[in-house]
């Protein structure tokens, strides 16, 4: 009796075990800098096909761009930080940036200890944070007469 009922089982949850199984697959392509700019998952399902046979199906596939992450809008001037977070630089994009427009940039650790400082007078501008430790940085960008902090993660 025992064996017959460990062979039930056995029929009953091997079954079921494999259709509980969900695979996905996630790829990400990177920069020259190692930041990641997209991320890529494909959902893959587990089905029965006729006469037993277990296959795996393409369920839903999906790109998430992560370049860039935020934006704000200052003064008329759309300012985007990314990518955040990043592994050795982000760049900061100032769309409608004109040369009567007074901008100006602080890095500071979360301590309030400034790492750098200084102007930007370009619509795009690479900030290079590779030779600091891992963690969270404040970046604090003034515009004319506006200021806005964002959180810079370095990984």
């Amino acid at each position: 009796m025992k064996k017959l009922l460990l062979i039930l089982f056995a029929l009953i949850a091997f079954p079921l075990a494999m259709l509980s199984q969900e695979h996905n697959a996630i790829e990400f392509d990177y920069d020259e800098a190692g930041n990641r700019t997209l991320r890529h998952t494909i959902y893959l399902l587990t089905t029965i096909i006729k006469e037993g046979a277990i296959t795996d199906t393409v369920q839903n596939h999906e790109t998430t761009n992560q370049d860039p992450a935020d934006e704000v809008t200052i003064d008329d001037i759309i300012v985007r930080i990314y990518p955040n977070p990043t592994m050795s630089r982000f760049t900061v994009s100032l769309v409608n940036l004109t040369e009567a427009d007074q901008v100006s940039y602080s890095l500071y650790t979360l301590t309030g200890q400034v790492i750098s400082q200084g102007q930007i007078i370009n619509n795009e501008t690479v900030m290079d944070i590779q030779d600091r430790e891992n963690g969270t940085y404040l970046f604090k960008l003034a515009i004319n007469s506006e200021t806005t902090t964002w959180k810079i993660i370095k990984r």
